[in-house]
């Protein structure tokens, strides 16, 4: 199992929403991705979460930047909406792509990626919460229900053979309440790709997970404000 270090960026600062509301600087973007680097994490996940409203022009040219001082994967989401957006991306060194709003409005998206760079390249992107006692995906930093069951999207996906799916618990995220077991046990039942699970990690969860046939993890609020020791997670974990 891989340890992403998961980082939001809104306005050139990382910011850690609690279930994507109440939004709280953390630091620079820079200087969280260079910590990340040097602890142990296996890959690094970068979220422009104003990227659907204000572009991606910003991000494009730090990320450019920082992947000539770091030596890890690195998968950007947020505002990604055509190929030359994405090629932008992979040109200057990016692995992998997180598309989230497209997933649910424009599905040829993920087709012209997986054909232009390779479905290893492409991470389906759900937001999850549950609403009247059924998953739904969301959109826009889960402030839009899409009303597309969650389920149909891993349906979908796997069936077409994504990459990865990045499977997020909009209740738990930011909340340092640990997995939501719920949600990661539905979507492993149904899912035929990679799982990334995304939302509420803490390092009991290293225990808890083993049961699970789950691919990656990501770490953001416990790693900020509760010293969260990836390599001490992986002991626990026997990784």
């Amino acid at each position: 199992m891989r340890l992403i270090g998961r980082l939001e960026i809104k306005d050139k600062f990382v910011i850690k929403p609690i279930q994507y509301e109440g939004l709280r600087k953390v630091g620079k973007p820079e200087d969280i991705i260079y910590d990340f680097y040097q602890n142990d994490f296996d890959e690094i996940l970068i979220l422009n979460i104003t990227g659907s409203l204000y572009g991606i022009d910003w991000i494009k040219n730090f990320v450019a930047t920082i992947l000539k001082k770091i030596f890890i994967p690195v998968t950007i989401g947020g505002g990604i909406k055509s190929l030359k957006q994405a090629k932008e991306f992979f040109d200057v060194g990016v692995d992998k792509v997180a598309i989230n709003t497209s997933i649910v409005e424009d599905f040829s998206l993920v087709e012209k990626l997986k054909q232009e760079f390779g479905s290893q390249s492409v991470v389906c992107s759900i937001q999850a919460n549950k609403i009247d006692n059924e998953w739904y995906a969301f959109t826009d930093m889960a402030r839009r229900n899409s009303y597309i069951k969650v389920t149909d999207l891993i349906k979908k996906y796997s069936d077409n053979k994504v990459g990865e799916i990045l499977l997020t618990s909009v209740r738990n995220d930011g909340t340092l309440k640990g997995v939501d077991e719920e949600l990661l046990e539905l979507c492993l039942k149904l899912s035929e790709v990679p799982v990334i699970y995304s939302g509420g990690l803490i390092f009991e969860d290293a225990n808890k997970l083993k049961k699970y046939p789950i691919d990656a993890v990501t770490v953001s609020s416990s790693y900020y404000y509760k010293n969260f020791s990836p390599s001490d997670f992986k002991k626990e974990y026997n990784l």
